[in-house]
């Protein structure tokens, strides 16, 4: 998916050209910060509306509040590892002799073959490839992944190599194989076509992005974004009827998608939460799970404060969402600076207090999810400029009753 955001579509504020915070605010007003929570758990999330380009806006628009996910968060977003490509995998290695010895031949020694003066093609390879060519009848089309690459990376999905891709692709598609194959990325972003660009932030100036070096995707210097959307968790803006089996499959860890069909709503046991986006209406099923989502008072002061901002000032049409208090890019940075002092809230020793406030269940329930952990395994000096606690933490008050009352 971001495959298809390159050069000028990642400047500045391009990318979200069409995504509006104000909007999806405006409609589902203090439910905006549940759906945010909902996806930090990593749940099975679906979005239903009609027609499909409401559909897309408003589930893009929700992914548009987690900083860097539209821009470098959805590299991994529709990849997924069906089980029986796995068992068919693990057969076909063990069925092939001597399939250890074909991992010693590597791409450049099969693109790079010189012409013999009777017309053959000898390939300019070492000593222990070419025996290992020799042991299997000259037969290239045997050719395998390393046996060292892991079954969980997004590199090591592709399952047999053409030998006559790789003589027709030259010289790029060898630098390309040798990156598939190595163990460790490089610490900074090897595509060559990925600029680097600088994202809006709330909490004071930000760096360049480089490789995560666990979660895969291009960091800021706070981690983020959060490695959300890899390892089979994934997020699909527009589910076609054929596409229903993905809702089941058992190496889908979860799932924010969007579907027009009415019979992906009615099969209520498939997803966690339904997003009826037209009656701005979230169903959870599991009453557990409503208590985890539950806002606490300084969540909803939170909320109501991006509302009150938001909705205030709206009776001129010609000034409507024009300043920066109130505006889209404003209530990005907001729920931005919600998620820096989310992570900073978590490295404090002293932290039972300040995530308190963020929803004690709620936190414990997130810090076993995949992208916390890959967060945490990894040290951003960044986040030592963030202040621990929540932005709207404070005494209780009669106007937090009225505001619990509204709801």
């Amino acid at each position: 998916m971001n495959g298809s955001l390159r050069g000028s579509a990642l400047e500045g504020s391009q990318v979200y050209l069409g995504l509006s915070p104000r909007d999806l605010i405006l409609h589902f007003r203090h439910k905006v910060l549940i759906l945010f929570k909902l996806i930090l758990l990593e749940k099975k999330v679906l979005f239903y509306v009609s027609p499909v380009n409401r559909l897309v806006g408003a589930l893009m628009t929700v992914l548009s509040l987690f900083p860097g996910v539209i821009e470098h968060g959805l590299v991994d977003s529709s990849h997924y590892r069906p089980k029986s490509s796995m068992s068919e995998d693990l057969s076909l290695l063990e069925g092939v002799s001597g399939a250890e010895d074909f991992v010693s031949v590597s791409v450049t020694d099969v693109t790079n073959t010189t012409p013999e003066p009777d017309g053959k093609e000898m390939p300019k390879c070492t000593a222990e490839s070419s025996s290992s060519a020799t042991s299997g009848g000259g037969d290239n089309n045997h050719l395998k992944p390393p046996s060292h690459t892991s079954p969980e990376s997004s590199e090591s999905d592709w399952e047999t190599l053409d030998p006559s891709v790789l003589e027709e692709g030259g010289a790029k598609d060898s630098a390309e194989g040798k990156e598939a194959g190595s163990e460790l990325p490089d610490t900074f972003d090897s595509k060559a076509g990925s600029p680097i660009t600088v994202q809006p932030q709330a909490a004071g100036d930000q760096g360049g992005v480089t490789q995560g070096l666990v979660s895969g995707l291009e960091e800021d210097q706070f981690g983020l974004p959060l490695a959300i959307f890899t390892k089979g968790y994934l997020c699909l803006p527009y589910m076609a009827l054929q596409q229903h089996h993905l809702l089941s499959d058992v190496t889908v860890r979860g799932f924010v998608a969007g579907a027009t069909n009415i019979l992906f709503r009615q099969q209520r046991h498939l997803s966690d939460a339904i997003v009826e986006v037209d009656e701005a209406r979230i169903q959870i099923h599991d009453p557990e799970l409503r208590k985890l989502l539950s806002l606490t008072t300084a969540d909803l002061r939170f909320a109501d404060y991006l509302v009150k901002h938001v909705t205030e000032n709206r009776d001129d049409v010609f000034l409507d969402g024009t300043g920066w208090e109130g505006g889209d890019e404003w209530i990005r940075a907001q729920f931005a600076l919600y998620l820096y002092t989310l992570l900073s809230s978590t490295l404090h020793e002293d932290n039972e207090r300040l995530l308190a406030d963020y929803g004690t269940p709620f936190t414990s329930a997130w810090k076993i999810t995949h992208n916390y952990r890959v967060w945490f395994s990894n040290k951003h000096p960044a986040m030592a400029d963030v202040t621990p606690g929540h932005p709207f933490q404070g005494q209780y008050s009669v106007a937090d009753v009225k505001l619990r009352l509204s709801q």
